[in-house]
């Protein structure tokens, strides 16, 4: 969700600048009514237990082909990839954003930096460090139930903490969906609007932005379907709408430190503008949520549909290619 191409035209004349943008009532009450909603239905910590097992971290779908170090191997692998990855954006050259605000915004649009930390700032970076996160933390946890299966005695003493589990399985359960979110909103609102405003598309096809907003999903259709099967729980929906609102709310609290304050206030997505006229704002929120529930639950009815395709290998790459299919995008 990196909108990072500069714009050559937004549309929207701004003649005075705004000094602020605050959300609108509406919005803010649906945030504050939603937040409170989705954390009252968080189960309690006995109940994520239930779900958060060495078993379900260390299961492999298909035994003839990959052991558990494997497993463990192939997370680590990823997990690399993906800070690698987020290390050469931090120290790389960034980029210019100009987000491309719709016709009906009050905000200005303007240029602006992104470079350093300051890049790990899109909801495309956060969701891809927390994706790197949870490989990671997965990854070990392999690592140390092949040590204890092969009764390796300088891993032996660091079985997996219960905490660990449950860290693992929230940042599972909170990533898992945020990759489909992400890709589906790149692919269908995010460079549609760049072709629309007659934007350069290039930045979007640059490699760093194309793992970001590709081999995000492709990595975790990956683990569901061809590595572990690591489920996700319905129970759990409310974990990822948590973080993703409290992001939202991040988004709101930092528009106004984005430039200096003769530019006004900054979204880096148009669909957080909290200046679009009625309801719209709160909409677009609306919207956001609908998406990653229904990410939410492909994932969560993902078992099912693999035991409809088949219990084959080429049944779950099949599963695989067709789901990164619908959202996934390379070009114009």
């Amino acid at each position: 969700m990196n909108s990072s191409a500069p714009s050559s035209t937004s549309e929207n004349k701004i003649s005075e600048v705004m000094a602020r943008a605050p959300p609108p009532v509406h919005s803010s009450i649906f945030v504050a009514v939603t937040l409170a909603i989705l954390l009252n239905s968080l189960p309690a910590w006995k109940d994520f237990d239930e779900a958060a097992t060495v078993g379900a971290f260390t299961n492999v779908l298909f035994p003839e082909y990959i052991s558990v170090l494997s497993l463990a191997w192939i997370r680590l692998g990823i997990a690399i990839l993906i800070f690698a990855t987020s290390l050469a954006t931090i120290f790389g050259d960034g980029w210019i954003q100009e987000t491309p605000y719709q016709p009906s915004s009050r905000l200005k649009a303007t240029q602006f930096p992104m470079k350093g930390w300051k890049t790990m700032l899109p909801f495309t970076s956060v969701s891809w460090n927390l994706v790197g996160l949870c490989f990671l933390i997965n990854a070990v946890i392999a690592f140390q139930v092949d040590a204890i299966q092969r009764q390796s005695k300088i891993l032996l003493m660091f079985a997996p903490d219960q905490w660990i589990l449950r860290v693992a399985l929230l940042l599972w359960e909170a990533s898992a969906p945020y990759t489909i979110l992400v890709t589906s909103v790149v692919r269908y609102v995010i460079w549609p609007a760049e072709i629309r405003f007659d934007n350069d598309t290039s930045v979007l096809k640059q490699t760093r932005l194309l793992l970001m907003h590709n081999a995000n999903v492709l990595v975790v259709l990956i683990e569901s379907a061809l590595l572990s099967g690591l489920p996700v729980q319905w129970e759990h929906v409310g974990v990822a709408p948590v973080i993703g609102l409290a992001y939202v709310v991040f988004s709101w609290s930092i528009a106004r430190h984005w430039t200096a304050k003769e530019h006004g206030p900054q979204f880096l997505y148009h669909f957080l503008d909290t200046t679009l006229p009625g309801y719209e704002s709160t909409m677009a929120l609306a919207a956001l949520l609908l998406v990653l529930i229904v990410s939410f639950a492909v994932f969560c009815a993902s078992e099912e549909l693999l035991q409809i395709a088949g219990s084959s290998i080429y049944a779950h790459c099949g599963f695989v290619i067709v789901t990164s299919s619908l959202v996934m995008r390379f070009r114009d």
